[in-house]
């Protein structure tokens, strides 16, 4: 689940509806919650990932549009974002498999050595190296920002060795809050 910061729920009771003697208690019990969704699929806490440059040992950061998205129009915004990020550009390609639920990329030769990533390091207070991007497309997480990992099956794209071919490893998510708990 993304990084939510819990705050505590505040209820105010009217004062002479309820009472309790020294050394009692009362229990109350919740019998329906409802809440009114006010925010996006893809948010803050989802919305970042990056290229992990091995010619220059950089980051590149991709940072998705906030907003609901379908899986095609997510397909769209992340070639529309990648292409648009400075360091990638270029003719890269995005496919979605609606069977499947996966993404595939295309890398073009031309882009520096490298291989895409995202970060949730519970140590970090950066948001954006405490996402759940990898959940958004179907990548594994690096759980450490000083030890980056592959996020998709396929390898390691080199520069100007021809395409390659990248694809999630699992089915991808419109969203990463799907729940909401009450503790």
């Amino acid at each position: 689940m993304g990084f939510v910061e819990r705050k505590p729920l505040n209820l105010r009771f009217i004062s002479h509806a309820f009472g309790c003697s020294q050394g009692e208690s009362m229990r109350l019990v919740l019998k329906s919650f409802t809440m009114p969704k006010s925010f996006y699929n893809i948010n803050q806490d989802n919305n970042v990932f990056f290229y992990n440059n091995t010619d220059n040992n950089s980051l590149i950061e991709v940072k998705l549009i906030s907003g609901d998205y379908t899986a095609d129009e997510l397909k769209d915004e992340i070639q529309t974002r990648v292409r648009a990020t400075a360091g990638l550009g270029g003719t890269f390609t995005v496919a979605y498999d609606a069977i499947k639920r996966k993404f595939t990329f295309t890398i073009p030769s031309n882009y520096p050595s490298g291989y895409f990533v995202s970060f949730f390091d519970k140590n970090e207070t950066t948001l954006e190296y405490r996402s759940d991007a990898n959940e958004v497309l179907g990548g594994t997480p690096s759980t450490d920002v000083n030890a980056p990992v592959n996020m998709f099956a396929g390898g390691v794209h080199t520069l100007n060795g021809g395409l390659t071919t990248v694809a999630s490893k699992y089915p991808i998510r419109l969203s990463t809050i799907e729940n909401i708990y009450l503790i």
